[in-house]
């Protein structure tokens, strides 16, 4: 009986989930489309920038997390192999989706979507490059819809103390 069930189980029970196994170090672009936002990192002299809307320094360490996790990027399973036209914008709002990111590498790019919110489980429909349809993490939905603000340093600007020579406050017009 055992064996019976998993040879009933789809093929795409089967599949790697595993969707992408690059380098992280083999990513030099990533560019993440929100609703409302559209951003761009660059990496530049092994360096991650933060180059559109503006260009300005960011926190290594999130955008360098970030390329990991979208370089070994990881489904936990597998939805349609085809799915339909209509179910694409109906089930899965991946015709038209709210947020999607696209990572360049030397010699190819690619481009995730992510949709909507799967009935009672936590995780979201995605696709890769116009392939079949599958559920990602929702701890990767929520890294890839924050601002681009979130990225960028904590510490507004460095200084030397003993530079400051007058402080002027203005308040009101």
């Amino acid at each position: 009986d055992d064996v019976l069930k998993l040879a009933q189980r789809p093929v795409l029970a089967y599949r790697n989930r595993r969707v992408l196994d690059l380098a992280a170090a083999d990513l030099n672009k990533i560019e993440i489309q929100r609703a409302d936002e559209k951003f761009t990192f660059e990496k530049r002299d092994k360096e991650w920038k933060l180059i559109a809307p503006v260009a300005a320094d960011v926190q290594a360490g999130k955008v360098e997390g970030l390329a990991s996790d979208l370089s070994k990027l990881e489904i936990v399973e597998y939805v349609s192999e085809t799915p339909k036209e209509a179910d694409l914008d109906k089930i899965y709002g991946l015709a038209k989706p709210a947020l999607s990111v696209t990572f360049h590498t030397k010699d190819a790019k690619k481009t995730l979507v992510i949709g909507n919110q799967r009935d009672a489980k936590s995780e979201y429909y995605a696709r890769l490059d116009q392939g079949p349809v599958f559920a990602v993490r929702k701890e990767l939905r929520e890294d890839l819809d924050r601002s681009s603000l979130s990225y960028r340093p904590l510490q507004l600007w460095q200084t030397n103390p003993d530079a400051i020579t007058e402080i002027a406050v203005q308040r009101g017009a």
